[in-house]
């Protein structure tokens, strides 16, 4: 389950709004706002919101998917909550968001919320292709290194298990988000997203494009982001609905989108 909110500006109907400028457009547009800082994945001090699932029987320690996730079109922005906390927080956050953004647009704004449901189908007779604007792959220096060594470039080929490693741990960690909401909404009959997610064998994620790179987050940043752009792979599974990946989807990176 997820709601979204569009908003749409004549000051913007020119340009193309992706996560990562809507999110920083909304960013400075709520300077004198009093808007919840849990809409930015933040606490009431200002510090990032890290929260993860209990361990799985493995150990892995999965994180939870932020509450918002930033994303766009050309001239619109768009924020989408997700489960039941995120939809309660968008829906209440909403009318000042708009606000907001139309204090910091000017002219003439307007705005709708929709409703829908994330859903997974691994029966599909044929894989679908995706792409994936910018995903974020690590901040870690240590992991870098497990990646390539300093001195040699990181390659599509030497980043791809780590590429298909995030998509399988983010489908899974939304889905197992979505299950918790619909279990506490009383519709457990839905609650069956991480049971459809399967292997990873049984996806059978590829990569076959991708622009490794690294990106400095803010001015006086230590270290950078390890980034992949453009990504485009085939996946044994049929998405529908807003699917995010990766490290930092707070931000707006990690958006799924399904080849048209």
């Amino acid at each position: 389950m997820y709601s979204e909110l569009l908003v749409f500006s004549d000051a913007i109907k020119d340009q193309v709004m992706n996560g990562s400028t809507a999110r920083a457009t909304l960013a400075k547009a709520c300077d004198n706002f009093p808007i919840d800082p849990k809409v930015f994945a933040r606490d009431s001090a200002g510090k990032p919101l890290q929260a993860v699932f209990a361990p799985d029987a493995d150990g892995r320690v999965l994180p939870k998917p932020p509450l918002i996730h930033f994303g766009g079109g050309k001239g619109f922005v768009r924020l989408v909550g997700l489960g039941l906390e995120g939809i309660a927080l968008l829906k209440a956050q909403a009318p000042l968001i708009a606000t907001a953004l139309g204090a910091h647009f000017g002219g003439y704004i307007s705005f709708k919320m929709n409703d829908g449901h994330c859903t997974l189908d691994t029966s599909i007779p044929i894989a679908r292709t995706y792409f994936i604007p910018v995903l974020g792959i690590t901040k870690k220096e240590s992991e870098m290194k497990k990646i390539a060594a300093r001195h040699e470039r990181i390659t599509l080929e030497a980043v791809t298990p780590w590429i298909q490693k995030l998509i399988v741990d983010g489908l899974v960690s939304q889905a197992r988000l979505l299950d918790e909401s619909y279990r506490d909404n009383g519709q457990p009959e839905r609650a069956v997203l991480e049971s459809l997610v399967g292997t990873d064998d049984m996806l059978d994620i590829q990569v076959f494009e991708g622009a490794p790179h690294f990106k400095e987050l803010h001015k006086g940043m230590k270290g950078k982001v390890l980034c992949v752009s453009g990504i485009a792979f085939t996946m044994a599974g049929d998405l529908s609905g807003p699917w995010t990946c990766g490290v930092l989807r707070s931000r707006g990176w990690g958006s799924i989108r399904k080849a048209v």
